[in-house]
């Protein structure tokens, strides 16, 4: 059910302009994430989904908590927690986060914390089976 609400997420957002790579992740070729995302690709592929509504279907109506404890964690682990959903949901709420604290910018520490999420998150849509990916569409 959770991976329902993210490809219906991904499936409802607007068609998106960037690098050819963003639509066919849209697509469901996750594996077009290109090997090396980092932070400042990897805010592109955050935007796919409209994170808010994918909280809300998560039952997560104050998303700050949950982004909370996702970074607390990554930082004490060294590994982001959860699933694609998860992954996908928080590099959706540091997107948002960073963008309003502009122009202020992630120090080394917290660059390197979002580098490996957009990393794990490849790795977790990769990782999807044939039957939980989202069926091709434009």
């Amino acid at each position: 059910m959770r991976w329902q609400y993210l490809l219906d997420s991904l499936a409802t957002q607007p068609p998106c302009d960037g690098p050819r790579w963003l639509g066919d992740v849209r697509r469901g070729d996750f594996a077009a994430i290109p090997e090396d995302v980092r932070w400042e690709t990897g805010q592109e592929l955050a935007i796919l989904i409209d994170g808010y509504a994918l909280a809300e279907a998560l039952g997560l109506p104050e998303v700050g908590p949950y982004m909370a404890q996702q970074f607390g964690a990554a930082g004490e682990s060294g590994r982001w927690p959860g699933d694609a959903v998860d992954l996908w949901l928080s590099l959706f709420l540091q997107q948002r986060y960073w963008r309003q604290a502009y122009p202020q910018e992630p120090d080394a520490s917290t660059q390197r914390l979002l580098d490996l999420l957009c990393h794990q998150l490849r790795e977790a849509l990769i990782a999807l089976s044939a039957d939980q990916r989202p069926e091709p569409h434009g």
